[in-house]
């Protein structure tokens, strides 16, 4: 059943001047991670606009993990950045198959 993902983000807080988005120590650029688990999960990007994707996955679970692995690089990226260098990220993951559905327990994906 493929997955299709959506991402929207969003420049944090105008506090001071961008860090440089490939300074050796500093944070990576979001368009790299992006790039980096699209190949990793097998997805494909459909549109890209600004800070907004729209990626299909051959599987709903591609879709998930490449959701979960963005959030955790985004929130270890963040912590290296301030003010208008954090990013703030919304997913949205849709199924689009009929007769199959994906379970898993609480526990496993928080």
């Amino acid at each position: 059943m493929p997955g299709i993902l959506q991402v929207d983000l969003q420049m944090g807080p105008a506090t001071g001047p961008p860090p440089p988005l490939h300074a050796k120590d500093g944070p990576r650029d979001p368009r790299d991670i992006f790039t980096e688990l699209t190949r990793k999960n097998e997805g494909t990007v459909a549109e890209s606009h600004g800070g907004r994707y729209l990626i299909f996955f051959r599987s709903a679970m591609d879709a998930l993990n490449f959701a979960i692995e963005a959030q955790t690089q985004m929130e270890a990226r963040n912590r290296r950045a301030t003010g208008v260098g954090r990013i703030f990220m919304r997913i949205g993951l849709h199924s689009t198959g009929e007769d199959d559905d994906v379970f898993f327990r609480r526990s496993e994906y928080r």
